[in-house]
């Protein structure tokens, strides 16, 4: 479950600023990202006449440091606008490009910045992502925006890409005390994820299917990401 700290809830709300920003991996390009978006356009301040707006941009393949530069991919591109239907059909694409995560915050101004990212550096082992987590915690709080880190799902068990159930368990553990020690909440994905949600014919061995992947969403945002939104506005 989450944990909130005091550092979090003294970062000052901006005037006029509703935002919310979501970064993410090919995990967001897909039934995961929408479902996510979808939920999140359904928050209300309280004592809002209106609902936050949602900008999501999610790039296959990309991690921690993809998010430092301006970067392309050619293997999925999800970018959803706020007021605009997210849905793969309208909205993604094979190739895209971004700008960095910096350049991101300096033009949408968010209230909270929402990053799901971790899969792809989950074979870094930890001690190698620790250093680019801390780089773009600081970059969002340089910014004056709150932070939610939402962990990588539960890996697949079949194939040799996947990886182990305990190295998972030890970076997410070992994750989710440094994101939280630096004023970021954090979500815990395999709270909602399993591994035999993963089909077989992932050659990542990463990927939930569509149907579990648009629960995973919606359970997060239910069980714990809409509560900590109502302390970020």
């Amino acid at each position: 479950m989450i944990t909130i700290l005091f550092a979090l809830l003294a970062i000052p709300a901006m005037a006029g600023s509703a935002d919310i920003l979501v970064i993410g991996d090919s995990h967001a390009t897909g039934c995961f990202g929408t479902s996510l978006y979808d939920q999140l356009e359904t928050f209300r301040p309280i004592g809002s006449a209106n609902n936050a707006r949602v900008h999501l941009i999610a790039t296959c393949g990309s991690s921690v440091l993809s998010w430092t530069k301006d970067h392309s991919t050619r293997c999925g591109f999800l970018d959803c606008a706020p007021g605009a239907p997210c849905t793969l059909k309208a909205r993604f694409s094979t190739t895209g490009s971004t700008a960095s995560l910096d350049s991101l915050l300096a033009k949408l101004n968010p209230r909270v910045t929402v990053v799901a990212l971790g899969s792809n550096m989950l074979k870094w082992g930890w001690r190698n992502s620790q250093a680019q987590v801390a780089g773009l915690i600081a970059t969002i709080h340089s910014r004056k925006s709150a932070c939610l880190w939402i962990g990588p799902p539960t890996p697949g068990l079949q194939g040799s890409s996947c990886v182990a159930k305990g190295k998972y368990d030890e970076y997410i553990e070992k994750m989710k005390a440094f994101v939280e020690g630096l004023g970021c909440a954090f979500v815990h994905s395999g709270d909602y994820t399993e591994s035999a949600r993963v089909p077989a014919s992932d050659p990542q061995c990463m990927h939930q299917g569509c149907k579990s992947a648009t629960a995973w969403a919606a359970e997060a945002y239910r069980t714990e990401i809409q509560d900590v939104l109502h302390r970020f506005f």
